[in-house]
């Protein structure tokens, strides 16, 4: 079988720099992103074979916005420590902080990437005949550790 479910893969915010200590951000619903992106210069001109638009990769590449979607519960502290990483950034404190993603790909090994990520936004909603959900966006700076353990 080709596929994997998504079900089990989680969101933890580590300790500091490092992965020994992680906390599994609660109630996770969904994730989309994490992937790595490159952006192009388009070096086309008049002398370009066949009126074909031709591209060079830019020198830097950046990881794609991470976008988790989760049960919102007010009081719990995960969901709580993303706001409060959004909202204590200033000059003085860098706002990035270590995080982990565990893909649980259903066989004995796991993918999991660490990276240094900020949040950008956490958006919750409380529809009067459902549950109350919330959304969160995390800025990837730097680049991604990956492994398979």
């Amino acid at each position: 079988m080709a596929g994997f479910s998504g079900f089990g893969v989680k969101l933890y915010k580590c300790n500091a720099t490092q992965t020994t200590t992680m906390t599994a951000i609660a109630e996770m619903t969904g994730l989309d992103g994490a992937g790595p992106q490159r952006e192009t210069h388009d070096v086309t001109s008049s002398d370009s074979t066949g009126q074909a638009a031709e591209f060079i990769p830019a020198g830097t590449y950046s990881w794609a916005d991470l976008k988790i979607s989760m049960r919102w519960a007010p009081a719990n502290t995960t969901q709580q420590a993303i706001i409060t990483d959004l909202t204590c950034s200033t000059s003085t404190n860098t706002p990035t902080a270590m995080y982990a993603i565990k893909w649980n790909n259903a066989t004995v090994s796991q993918a999991i990437y660490v990276f240094k990520a900020m949040p950008t936004d956490f958006i919750p909603t409380a529809p009067y005949d459902g549950t109350m959900n919330a959304n969160a966006t995390f800025k990837i700076s730097g680049p991604v550790t990956v492994t398979t353990i």
